[in-house]
């Protein structure tokens, strides 16, 4: 066994965001994809649609863009489900993460008018959803893990349904984990499942959670399998490390003031062929800027 190889944990992450998207978009987990879709939204779906259903071939990031679970249910409804790891670039809990709410608002709201692109009438516009997990706590004044919003006057009058986002945080999952299994929702034992999958602790408990949902036992199937196989755990490790090599530039660089310092790490990612509007980003250039950078390589 590799040295490197050592490092990487048994089970693989589901709160990584690329192993996430792996698990629901698995031929195998149709049912897994559509039980989180009850669980979290309270739409019954009977079946459910990939619109993106292409994983990255070759490099860990190439077509990243294509990576968010979009899907369709046999109602029309819309739902984009999202692994969010950690806090974008700026955003703190000083701001109130606005960056992040910010992103995924326009996101929902890209894609609920993306309807009309189709010729649809406005009558008949189904429901958007846009479901986000999140591994860090977006409003530090909440306890409560699941979080939606909707259209509401401030008395809290319902305009309509028809948009909807909601938040998973999974770091405050404690109450959750004091009941007992047989106790927990879908949306519970989800969280639960997706937030200590891998970690050897929680053994016990996610081996109670898989046995008393069909849903959630297919998912960790494809985790472990995924686990094992060699070219999932290389493309995890390369991310990994990427990723770290990332964040390091981008520590440095703020620490030195120095705005070169984003244009170094944005020629390394244009190098390693991830998308300019992720780029964009991750580090708060412009596109142009990214464009003209671009033409150095």
């Amino acid at each position: 066994m590799r040295s490197d190889e050592m490092k990487l944990p048994k089970i693989l992450p589901p709160t990584d965001d690329l192993v996430f998207k792996t698990i629901l978009m698995h031929p195998d987990t149709r049912d897994s994809l559509k039980d989180i879709i009850t669980s979290f939204t309270g739409i019954t779906v009977k079946e459910v649609a990939l619109v993106n259903t292409e994983l990255p071939k070759g490099d860990v990031f190439e077509k990243m863009e294509r990576l968010d679970v979009n899907c369709a249910t046999d109602s029309g409804d819309q739902v984009n489900v999202e692994m969010q790891t950690a806090a974008v670039e700026g955003d703190s809990a000083l701001n109130e993460h606005k960056g992040l709410k910010t992103r995924f608002i326009y996101n929902l709201c890209d894609l609920h008018s993306s309807q009309r692109g189709k010729g649809i009438d406005y009558k008949d516009m189904v429901r958007s959803y846009q479901l986000t997990f999140c591994g860090f706590p977006v409003f530090a004044g909440r306890d409560a893990p699941f979080n939606w919003f909707k259209l509401r006057s401030e008395d809290g009058f319902l305009l309509s349904e028809d948009i909807n986002i909601g938040f998973v945080d999974l770091t405050k999952l404690g109450e959750i984990l004091r009941k007992p299994v047989r106790a927990m929702n879908g949306a519970e034992g989800w969280s639960v499942f997706i937030k200590y999958a891998d970690n050897p602790n929680y053994e016990g408990l996610i081996e109670s959670i898989t046995a008393a949902r069909r849903e959630i036992k297919m998912a960790n199937e494809v985790l472990v399998h995924i686990s094992q196989d060699e070219h999932e755990r290389a493309k995890f490790r390369s991310r990994r490390k990427f990723l770290a090599d990332w964040d390091h530039s981008m520590i440095v660089s703020r620490k030195e003031g120095k705005a070169e310092g984003k244009a170094e790490v944005a020629l390394e990612m244009l190098q390693k062929g991830m998308d300019i509007s992720l780029i964009s980003e991750l580090t708060n250039l412009s596109i142009s800027e990214i464009e003209t950078l671009k033409t150095k390589l």
